[in-house]
């Protein structure tokens, strides 16, 4: 017998086979525990992508329906308001926590009939479209998960006994589809609305915004007055030091100018520190906005007033032009013309009357509703309880005209009694209420004026009318009038200069860092043309800055004012800036698009006035007798 003999070779034999069997049990074994592994990962994650899906589709369901309720609309236009809106549950939550937002806080309501009205998506086919329907178009998709499955190296591959890896990836597939089904959206082929400009801009997040923009405003055109007052009162001093250089003729000339400029750059000056003041007292955002922008409209008014009637100079000095279409009676009895001039009290007279008229119109048309209440906290601030730019008498006079009166006790007299008995009695009650020595020339004017338009309106003849104005006179030279004493220039040591000091810096700042983003802000936030003071304070700025990068004596001022001049076309002729300013014009109403001076302003600026800038459109504006 060998080395080895059968016994022993049958052994190994029989070892070896219980081995290799072993093995591949073992194999097996791992095999299926890796599969179950395998399906188990799958069948939890399509589990949870279903449990996922319920919530983001009842999520949609939500947005959906409240859509629909806070809309007042059908499913297919909730289907396009809420592709409008973003188009995801996000973007919805979004939505919805502004609307919220604005609810607390007291904002104005969501009006989406302007979005529904201008989407230009065609609805008519579907008629029957349902709320599920609506959600389908949303729903969160579920899709089998893409197995590929391999088999791990073993000693089943090594005899052959390798598994299909394709057969049990599908097969794995078959039972994650059965588990959880597939889930598509069916798109209804209805598309989105379009996002209206401003949608958004009255939240009362939006007014806050506006509202803190607007104080801050304020408090820099505060500290800008203040500078031109002190501009101008250096002017003088300058002046006053070059007489000996001069000829007595130009001393005189050049100081009546500086002394004018002074006189007008301070009634800025207290008209800037009484709105600031004003919109400090106030809480409500939509009236601390909209209050800067009604003074400022009606400053303007003023101002155009006086030129349609060629107004100018004061006192005995006054002048103007009857316009077309208006008679006058002078303080003599004698009838005037269109395009007659009219001097002294006369023209004093005429632009009261002018000025009452302009008045009168804004309070019945825009400031108060059909019952005569004011339409806001902003409207009825213009009167004298406010920022004084509106006789309480206008307001009164219309009441009366309407058939009712006013319940509100006036600041002051409402009218002046027509009879020189009592009439020194109440001038002198009306004058006692005013801050005489902190008022310019021209408001004391303005003031005597008004005086003397209420107390001779009733006057049946010229020789009552006579008596009346001679009586007038006497009271005023008994108060002394007019005074002419500027008010007080702020020293620098007020806490609130400070203040006044930050906010320009920080407009400084805020313009040498991004001067195209503050006018498309200011732009897009007033809905107007760039105001004129924005326009100095920015060419300001930019003169300052290249005062400070050019400190040669032999960069003079003249350069540095053109150059400053030229960075700041350089930001008006910017894309967006012009993007904005059309904007602007596209919201304007026609009689302001009308008015030629405001069609210069936007059409210099690259905007494109369509019809309103053509020759034809104009000439067909004009009376027949102006037509060529």
């Amino acid at each position: 017998m060998g080395l080895f003999g059968g016994s022993f070779t049958t052994g190994l034999a029989s070892g070896l086979a219980t081995s290799v069997g072993t093995a591949i049990k073992d194999d097996m074994e791992r095999r299926e525990t890796r599969l179950d592994k395998l399906r188990t990962f799958y069948e939890t994650r399509q589990v949870q992508e279903q449990d996922r899906a319920k919530a983001e589709d009842k999520r949609t369901e939500n947005h959906l329906t409240r859509l629909r309720n806070e809309a007042g609309i059908g499913a297919a236009e909730v289907v396009a308001l809420y592709k409008g809106l973003g188009g995801t549950n996000d973007s919805l939550d979004n939505h919805f926590s502004t609307v919220d937002t604005n609810k607390t806080l007291g904002g104005t309501t969501f009006d989406y009939t302007d979005m529904l009205k201008n989407s230009g998506v065609d609805l008519s086919q579907y008629g029957n479209f349902t709320m599920q329907d609506a959600l389908d178009n949303f729903r969160y998709e579920i899709s089998a998960p893409d197995i590929n499955y391999t088999e791990a190296p073993s000693m089943l591959s090594a005899l052959g006994l390798k598994q299909d890896s394709d057969k049990v990836s599908a097969s794995l597939t078959r039972d994650m589809q059965d588990l959880v089904p597939n889930v598509s959206r069916i798109d209804s082929g209805i598309k989105s609305m379009a996002m209206p400009e401003g949608f958004y801009s009255g939240t009362e997040q939006a007014l806050k915004a506006k509202a803190d923009r607007t104080e801050y405003d304020l408090k820099d055109r505060v500290g800008v007055a203040n500078e031109a007052v002190q501009a101008a009162q250096n002017l003088i001093y300058k002046i006053k030091d070059s007489e000996k250089n001069l000829s007595p003729e130009e001393y005189e000339e050049q100081l009546a100018e500086a002394n004018l400029a002074l006189e007008r750059a301070t009634k800025r000056q207290k008209g800037a520190i009484k709105l600031a003041q004003t919109v400090s007292t106030m809480t409500n955002r939509a009236d601390i906005i909209s209050l800067p922008l009604r003074a400022g409209v009606y400053e303007k008014a003023k101002k155009a007033l006086d030129d349609s009637i060629q107004f100018g100079g004061v006192g005995d000095k006054a002048s103007a032009i009857i316009v077309e279409g208006d008679t006058f009676t002078t303080i003599t009895g004698v009838e005037k013309k269109a395009g007659d001039e009219l001097v002294g009290e006369d023209a004093a007279k005429y632009r009261a009357e002018k000025q009452y008229d302009y008045d009168y119109d804004l309070v019945a048309n825009t400031l108060t509703d059909d019952a005569g209440e004011f339409v806001e906290g902003s409207a009825k601030l213009m009167m004298e309880d406010g920022l004084n730019l509106i006789s309480n008498s206008v307001y009164l006079d219309y009441l009366k005209t309407i058939g009712k009166e006013d319940t509100t006790p006036p600041v002051v007299p409402a009218a002046i009694p027509k009879t020189i008995e009592n009439i020194e009695e109440n001038v002198t009650e009306i004058l006692g209420q005013l801050d005489i020595p902190n008022m310019t020339f021209d408001e004391i004017e303005a003031k005597k004026a008004d005086i003397i338009f209420n107390a001779t309106r009733a006057v049946q003849t010229a020789a009552e009318d006579a008596a009346v104005r001679a009586q007038l006179k006497k009271i005023f030279a008994a108060k002394g009038l007019p005074v002419t004493e500027q008010p007080k220039i702020p020293s620098g040591d007020d806490p609130e200069e400070s203040k006044i000091k930050a906010a320009q810096d920080a407009f400084r700042k805020e313009i040498e860092g991004d001067p195209v983003n503050y006018l498309v802000e200011r732009i897009n936030a007033t809905g107007t043309f760039i105001p004129e003071e924005d326009s100095r304070r920015i060419t300001k700025v930019f003169y300052n800055k290249i005062k400070r990068n050019n400190p040669s004596p032999l960069y003079g001022d003249y350069e540095n004012e053109d150059a400053a001049k030229a960075e700041y076309n350089k930001v008006l002729e910017n894309p967006a800036v012009i993007e904005a300013l059309q904007n602007a014009w596209d919201r304007l109403p026609v009689k302001d698009k009308e008015d030629e001076s405001i069609l210069v302003q936007y059409s210099r600026r690259g905007v494109d006035v369509g019809k309103f800038g053509t020759l034809e459109y104009y000439k067909n504006k004009k009376p027949k007798s102006e037509q060529n």
